[in-house]
């Protein structure tokens, strides 16, 4: 395992001036493995005065994303700990569902994942954030709107979990088409060839219903989509 290497993107893709990032893998001893800890548990609890936004070009997040991955290889459980940590405990969002968007996209943290993300999520937002913060991964396994079976496993059941007052305060549909047609407006007047920094992707609850084809509650599924219900609530 000494000098693996694992080259890592921290911006977009297909973009010649990115900077990549090395992440050096060798073996470590546990007096090191707990010092990689203590030094990622700084820097997360940093960001609770810092506030850093979870964006892949973040000095911070690149730091958290490089010592993640170390970690991961020989305890990825504690990666999601940390995760759900750090929302529960420091309420910091942005980096715990940064945590797990990375968790979910690295193949020793996946058998736990579902577990601790339905413990870690508690609105609607978040659910969303985690799905949209994964396209912004430089490294990710899946292209286009795809998303990790671990992922989509954890969203489908941790929509249970959401009533229906939560779902309809974070359904902000309208809000996001405003939004895009706000941005649309803004390129166009920029000048040709002026490139922009990798914008997260505006996801809504009912997009991501159909994408993970959920079903059940019937009711709040039916609601959000629109659609009629019978008497008999089928």
């Amino acid at each position: 395992m000494s000098g693996r290497r694992n080259r890592e993107g921290d911006g977009r893709r297909g973009d010649a001036s990115t900077e990549i990032v090395t992440v050096t893998f060798s073996r470590l001893t546990p007096q090191e493995l707990r010092e990689l800890k203590e030094s990622l548990l700084n820097i997360v609890a940093a960001a609770l005065i810092q506030q850093p936004k979870a964006s892949v070009t973040d000095p911070t997040m690149m730091k958290i994303t490089v010592l993640v991955k170390k970690i991961a290889f020989y305890d990825p459980e504690f990666v999601l700990k940390l995760a759900m940590y750090v929302r529960l405990d420091l309420n910091i969002r942005s980096t715990a569902n940064y945590l797990l968007s990375l968790a979910s996209n690295i193949k020793e943290c996946q058998p736990y994942f579902k577990k601790y993300f339905i413990n870690t999520i508690r609105l609607p937002s978040d659910w969303l954030d985690v799905a949209a913060t994964y396209h912004l991964l430089p490294d990710r396994e899946l292209k286009g709107n795809s998303l990790p079976t671990c992922l989509r496993k954890a969203m489908v059941e941790k929509f249970l979990d959401f009533d229906a007052y939560q779902l309809g305060k974070y359904n902000k549909e309208r809000t996001i088409k405003r939004k895009l047609k706000k941005i649309r407006e803004e390129k166009a007047k920029k000048p040709v060839g002026e490139k922009s920094g990798p914008q997260k992707p505006m996801i809504t609850i009912k997009q991501t219903i159909r994408q993970l084809h959920i079903s059940k509650p019937n009711y709040n599924v039916m609601c959000l989509l629109g659609k009629k219900i019978s008497e008999d609530g089928k």
